[in-house]
C-alpha cells in the first residue's frame, strides 16, 4: 500500500510539473509573440520562417519538459520507475490529446511528436534508474584492500 500510495504521489507530481511548465512556457510565447511580429514587419523574412523557427524551439523545449517530469517522477519513487514515467508521458499525451483535439483528427506528424514526448518522459525515468544504479554499486575509495599471501 505504501508503495502505491509513493507511485501515485510520483505520477500526479510528474503529470502536474509537466502541465505547469507547458504553461508557463506558453504564456512565454504568449508575451512574446507579438514583439516578434513587430520586429517581422521590418524584416518580411522573419514572417515566412516563423513556423520553423516555432518548430526548433518549441518542439525541442516541450521534449526536455517531458523528459524532466518523467525524471522528477522517478526520483519520487525509486520502485517501478519505468511504469510510473510510462503513465506520467501517457497521462501528459491523453490530457493534450483531449484538450487540443476536440472532433479532429491527429495527423502522422502529431503520432511522431506524441511517441518522441512519450519516449523522452521514460528516458529521464530511465537516466534516474541508471544513477540510482550506479550509486548502489558504488563501494567507495575508502575501503582498505588487503592481500593474503
Amino acid at each position: 500500500m505504501k508503495n502505491l500510495k509513493r507511485s501515485l504521489k510520483a505520477i500526479v507530481i510528474g503529470v502536474f510539473f509537466i502541465v505547469v511548465s507547458l504553461l508557463v512556457f506558453q504564456v512565454l510565447y504568449i508575451v512574446l509573440a507579438p514583439f516578434y511580429n513587430d520586429y517581422g514587419r521590418s524584416y518580411p523574412y522573419l514572417i515566412e520562417i516563423s513556423a520553423y523557427l516555432k518548430g526548433l524551439i518549441m518542439l525541442p523545449t516541450l521534449l526536455l519538459i517531458m523528459f524532466f517530469g518523467g525524471y522528477l517522477t522517478a526520483v519520487i519513487n525509486h520502485r517501478k520507475i519505468m511504469l510510473d514515467t510510462l503513465i506520467v508521458g501517457l497521462l501528459v499525451i491523453g490530457m493534450l490529446w483531449w484538450l487540443g483535439l476536440g472532433e479532429s483528427k491527429i495527423a502522422n506528424y502529431g503520432l511522431v511528436i506524441n511517441a518522441f514526448m512519450l519516449l523522452s518522459a521514460v528516458s529521464g525515468g530511465y537516466l534516474r534508474k541508471k544513477k540510482i544504479r550506479s550509486f548502489d554499486d558504488y563501494e567507495g575509495d575508502d575501503k582498505i584492500v588487503t592481500h593474503s599471501s
